[in-house]
């Protein structure tokens, strides 16, 4: 099992540079390859980081939503592409960013994120809305919406 689990990783690469503007691969497990379509997503979603915290999110010029999110999480995995989804819809009136819980430690902390996926968004450095969970398509449209309308 290892040789085919190694095997597997190992097309992954290609898969990517065969379609780097058709796909992006959300989460990279041998158990499972995800692939969402990125023709129509007026811009790529931002990573996250502790670092750049300040400029990519309480500095934003638009309201940005953060998904914060591990790549083992299953229902983050699969909140992604939903979120994807909704934030193509507004076209780009709203960014998305993720925020790996794993890799950073700091922000998460300070906003007591305990439990993922967990989605907050931002408009002019403050906190909007957030949920906590896997919500289903509509909920999520229903989401990024009211992030839209608050920010006009």
């Amino acid at each position: 099992e290892e040789v085919k689990v190694h095997a597997m990783l190992s097309t992954v690469p290609r898969i990517i540079q065969s379609h780097p503007k058709s796909f992006h691969a959300t989460h990279l497990r041998s158990s499972q390859i995800q692939r969402t379509s990125r023709r129509n997503f007026a811009s790529e979603p931002l990573v996250i980081t502790d670092q750049n915290w300040k400029s990519a999110v309480l500095e934003s010029s638009k309201p940005i939503i953060v998904d914060f999110r591990a790549d083992w999480c299953g229902p983050c995995v699969q909140l992604g592409p939903r979120l994807e989804k909704a934030i193509e819809a507004t076209n780009g009136e709203v960014a998305l960013g993720f925020y790996d819980v794993d890799a950073n430690t700091e922000i998460a902390g300070q906003m007591n994120i305990s439990s993922i996926p967990h989605v907050a968004a931002f408009h002019k450095g403050v906190q909007v809305e957030s949920f906590r969970g896997l919500l289903p398509q509509d909920l999520v449209n229903n989401f990024v919406q009211r992030v839209t309308k608050s920010s006009q």
